[in-house]
């Protein structure tokens, strides 16, 4: 486990059984995001358990899309620096260009 995943168990953040699931995936990005998102969403193990499945499947694309929309809120979007907001500004504004072409 990496040392976010053992503080989170210690901490009572996360159960183990639910941080043994993540072991699967390898360290990265990907894993470091379902941590994150186990935690915040309170994710019962067999959710997370089918994420990391889907992970290590063809799909982790369209997955990794998923958490990242499940993670934009208008109240972390309005609590963001005014230049950290006129960033996501104009990634959205080219995200939404780049899916309408």
């Amino acid at each position: 486990m990496t040392p976010s995943e053992l503080a989170a168990v210690r901490e009572g953040r996360l159960p183990w059984r639910t941080a043994a699931e993540l072991t699967r995936l390898p360290e990265g990005e990907d894993r470091t995001a379902l941590l994150r998102q186990a935690e915040a969403d309170d994710l019962s193990t067999a959710q997370v358990g089918r994420r990391v499945r889907e992970l290590q499947g063809s799909d982790a694309f369209a997955l990794r899309a998923r958490q990242l929309l499940s993670e934009i809120k208008p109240a972390r979007l309005t609590a963001l620096s005014p230049e950290r907001r006129e960033q996501a500004e104009r990634l959205l504004t080219e995200l939404a260009d780049l899916l309408r072409s």
